[in-house]
């Protein structure tokens, strides 16, 4: 699955998304190095615990404040 847009190049977001099995990330050029970056000092875990934790929040401000 693949998803692109500003969600895609946020660090905060990509955090969610590869929890929740994203395996396709379309970024703008230079957010590339930014999000790889992100995605590797992630492990799988972590990731799939925020994203679950994400699926929990009421609300934006609970969501941000999880990645």
């Amino acid at each position: 699955m693949g998803v692109c847009g500003g969600i895609a190049g946020d660090p905060k977001g990509v955090v969610i998304l590869t929890g929740l099995g994203v395996s396709e990330l379309s970024v703008s050029i230079p957010s590339i190095a930014a999000i790889k970056a992100r995605i590797r000092g992630l492990s799988l875990a972590r990731a799939r615990s925020i994203a679950e934790r994400a699926l929990a929040c009421r609300n934006a401000t609970e969501l941000r404040a999880l990645a």
